[in-house]
């Protein structure tokens, strides 16, 4: 539908501004594509999570998204705080809104 388009085509300019490239085979759930770093470390489903993120969707709105379940996400937004440096969501989106910036 015309709002998973836009959502899906936002997401793939979020990543392209932060360098990272999205794999088809990983996106459509085929092949073995591996996951390739991301700025600061960021897996692709991190990066993508993080995307949902910035636009102030919950954990359960991202499952959802995503089809997974709230503890995946859970898990995800654990690493990306860790990985930030970070202990809430807040202070991660002013981390992507630096770098982005920078």
């Amino acid at each position: 539908d015309a709002a998973a388009t836009a959502a899906f085509t936002s997401a793939v300019q979020l990543f392209e501004r932060i360098g990272a490239h999205l794999d088809a085979e990983l996106v459509a759930g085929t092949g073995a594509a591996a996951r390739r770093p991301l700025p600061a470390g960021l897996t692709e489903r991190e990066a993508e999570v993080m995307h949902w993120i910035c636009l102030g969707k919950t954990n359960q709105d991202i499952a959802k998204i995503l089809d997974v379940t709230v503890h995946t996400v859970n898990r995800h937004v654990e690493h990306i705080f860790k990985k930030f440096g970070v202990d809430n969501r807040q202070k991660a989106v002013l981390t992507v809104q630096e770098r982005l910036a920078a």
